[in-house]
């Protein structure tokens, strides 16, 4: 029951964003969209940015399962680059609230999360080090982070398969390079 509460609350919110601005989406509002009280809300979320990390958590989940059931980095990348268009509105929403800061570095933080997941449960033989592959994985999600943002080629059907394919060899690039000391 928590958890389909947690559920609903955060789907009160996806409904809300589209209505009106983040700024102005209370604590109260989800609560009334709900049928909850107050209370009921703060014995799940502390907060509104609560609500938005769960969204974006369950949201990274969802796409790092059905990535590991890729049959290529291409694919896999072709979700991401899906996932992006279908996510642009709500992030760049999110990211125009005076909570830009937050958003951004919670955006930032479960990018490289999946990245991580993605990386380790998909290239398990990659012979590179620990701080190479920490490198690896910042260059990375900033550079995807900014795609996310506003690449116009990844809005385009033929655009996104080019994107995909630039972006699958240079990750293969820069994750099977010989080492250097």
């Amino acid at each position: 029951m928590t958890g389909q509460l947690k559920d609903r609350i955060a789907a009160a919110f996806l409904t809300l964003i589209k209505q009106k601005n983040v700024d102005k989406i209370s604590v109260k509002d989800l609560a009334e969209h709900c049928q909850i009280s107050r209370q009921t809300f703060y014995y799940h979320y502390q907060d509104i940015l609560e609500v938005v990390e769960w969204i974006f958590h369950r949201r990274m989940e969802d796409l790092l399962a059905k990535s590991l059931q890729c049959d290529s980095a291409e694919e896999a990348m072709t979700m991401f680059l899906v996932f992006s268009e279908d996510n642009r509105a709500f992030i760049q929403k999110l990211l125009s609230s005076k909570y830009h800061e937050i958003i951004s570095r919670l955006l930032i933080s479960s990018l490289k999360n999946f990245l991580q997941d993605f990386f380790r449960l998909k290239l398990p033989d990659t012979s590179i080090s620990y701080s190479d592959m920490d490198m690896t994985l910042t260059f990375c999600t900033y550079g995807l982070f900014g795609l996310l943002l506003d690449h116009p080629a990844i809005d385009k059907e033929g655009s996104r398969e080019k994107t995909t394919a630039q972006i699958c060899r240079l990750l293969s690039r820069l994750l099977e390079s010989p080492e250097r000391s």
